[in-house]
Formats: structure tokens, C-alpha cells, sequence
């Protein structure tokens, strides 16, 4: 099944809020990472925006992280979680 990857979505120009509004209820997992697979809260990209839109979708899938091993991982979830 197909999954959706934030680094590719904002590394080809899409608009995320406009992918998730139209696929997220079709995927069963969205990997998280910013460009280069930083950390979420070190980005460009607009997961503000993006999370508070799958908690209205009542998304029901995996949300993973995809980011570098020296990253702050528990930093990343209280970012994702902060939403």
C-alpha cells in the first residue's frame, strides 16, 4: 500500500495540507521528517498546519518518524505532540 513521506512531499513542492487533505484517510502511515530527515521542529516544512489538519481528519494511521539518528526523537515527538 502506498504511505506518504514529508521529506519527498516538500523535496517535489507540494503543498502538504493539500496532499493530506485529499490522501491521508487512504494511507495507512505518514513518515515525519524534515528536510534531509532532520527533526520536525528543526524544518521548513509547515507540520504545525499539517498535524492540526489530521487531528480534524481524525487520521486513524501510524504516524512515524524517518529522521537521523542523532536527532532528538523524544524532541520530535513532543513537537508532533505539541499540535
Amino acid at each position: 500500500s502506498m504511505y506518504l513521506d514529508t521529506m519527498h512531499l516538500a523535496y517535489e513542492q507540494y503543498d502538504l495540507a493539500a496532499v493530506l487533505e485529499k490522501y491521508a484517510l487512504q494511507v495507512p502511515q505518514i513518515d515525519i521528517s524534515g528536510e534531509d530527515r532532520c527533526a520536525p521542529y528543526q524544518s521548513s516544512i509547515d507540520f504545525a498546519h499539517g498535524m492540526v489538519l489530521l487531528k480534524k481528519l481524525e487520521y486513524p494511521g501510524w504516524l512515524t518518524f524517518e529522521i537521523r539518528p542523532d536527532s532528538d526523537l523524544q524532541g520530535a515527538l513532543a513537537y508532533i505532540r505539541s499540535f
